[in-house]
């Protein structure tokens, strides 16, 4: 499935923008390859701080793809209720926004907003309907294209699939309007005046949807009778790891890694000539995450690059991900968590050069537990992150 700025770019065609044009007004329809991208980010920050519900994910399921036969109905019909809670609270503050920058009515922008929200939402829809249990998950589909909503400049959408080339041209477009006559002018700038205003919008957006997720992650265990443990995942004590051994890959590369750790086992059942099965799980022993968060820890790196290396060695082996949390808080918010720190593991391996199609990630939340929940200690062993080979 094509990502989210390419359907963007796909979207915004000659006849679209005219019909849009007619409904929104030109200034207005013209912000709208603007304004799409920041919500974009806007909604994978609010996805990735776990500060949302399940009804929030079926109602995001559920949302159709923007159609322009349906552009009365949506710009009259007032924001969209998954819109509002993606903005964090900063409803009245977007829309007086675009209102001053467009010069617009507060109904107009409005309506410009409810649009641009229909079209992102939509979007997202489509990804939850479409995906299927190899594919990435929303929240980690969106993360995917974060350095490419980035690179390009926000004006710059709705030019086709080569519009992020264009970004260069930004200040030389800038510095070319001041050397016109004034009306002229006047065109040629008001839409970085947008921009900049938009850009600022979206910078107060994310750090505040930013600043909030630790406090929603700290909170959500709270229903449960035991304090959150201070350890995040298990680690395995170096004195059980065993000694530290170089072993070099079939691509020559060489790593340095202990005898009990997750590697050497992991290489073993990939020499072997044992077939895979869906019941044999090797578990990371180095790995840390953030309390109660998908954030991992620097010291995860070493086993990351390690594992990376052996997958890119084997490049006919896939895996999958296991996600597990303890029995602490509510299984709702374990389930996504459990979810996330695979996804997160799974990005990190991605990032590495291992194939997107090759790592699948599933959360388990408490389930599946290798000891009893009784202990701080078992709790820690519990929370971990399992490697299971599907094809070699």
């Amino acid at each position: 499935m094509d990502g989210a700025l390419t359907q963007l770019a796909d979207f915004f065609t000659t006849q679209t923008k005219e019909t849009l044009a007619t409904e929104l007004g030109n200034g207005a329809a013209g912000s709208l390859p603007q304004l799409c991208p920041i919500l974009v980010a806007q909604l994978y920050s609010y996805l990735k701080s776990g500060n949302y519900s399940a009804d929030f994910l079926r109602k995001l399921y559920n949302t159709p793809e923007f159609s322009v036969s349906r552009l009365g109905d949506i710009s009259a019909g007032g924001l969209p209720q998954l819109l509002s809670a993606i903005l964090n609270n900063h409803t009245s503050e977007t829309i007086e926004a675009i209102a001053s920058s467009l010069n617009i009515n507060k109904e107009k922008a409005i309506s410009l907003l409810s649009v641009a929200g229909s079209i992102v939402l939509g979007i997202a829809g489509k990804y939850l309907r479409n995906r299927t249990a190899q594919s990435i998950s929303l929240v980690g589909w969106l993360e995917t294209q974060l350095p490419e909503l980035r690179a390009a400049a926000p004006g710059t959408l709705g030019q086709g699939k080569a519009a992020p080339a264009a970004t260069a041209t930004v200040a030389a477009t800038t510095g070319a309007a001041t050397s016109a006559a004034a009306p002229a002018k006047r065109r040629k700038i008001w839409p970085w005046i947008l921009l900049i205003v938009l850009l600022l919008l979206a910078f107060l957006l994310l750090r505040s949807c930013g600043s909030s997720a630790p406090a929603t992650q700290a909170s959500a265990p709270a229903p449960s009778a035991q304090p959150a443990d201070d350890a995040s995942t298990w680690s395995l004590p170096k004195l059980q790891l065993g000694e530290f051994f170089k072993k070099q890959l079939p691509n020559d590369v060489t790593l340095d890694i202990p005898q009990n750790g997750i590697e050497n086992h992991l290489i073993a059942h990939i020499e072997s000539g044992d077939p895979v099965s869906k019941d044999l799980w090797f578990s990371f022993d180095r790995l840390v995450f953030k309390t109660n968060s998908a954030q991992l820890e620097p010291q995860s790196e070493e086993q990351l690059n390690n594992i990376a290396n052996i997958l890119r060695a084997w490049d006919k082996v896939k895996i999958k991900l296991g996600g597990y949390t303890d029995n602490t808080g509510t299984e709702e918010f374990n389930m996504k968590l459990s979810q996330q720190r695979a996804d997160s593991v799974r990005l990190s391996l991605i990032e590495r050069g291992v194939s997107p199609e090759r790592v699948t990630a599933e959360g388990y939340g408490s389930a599946h537990p290798v000891v009893p929940n009784d202990s701080a200690e078992n709790r820690a062993r519990n929370r971990r992150i399992d490697i299971n080979v599907t094809e070699k």
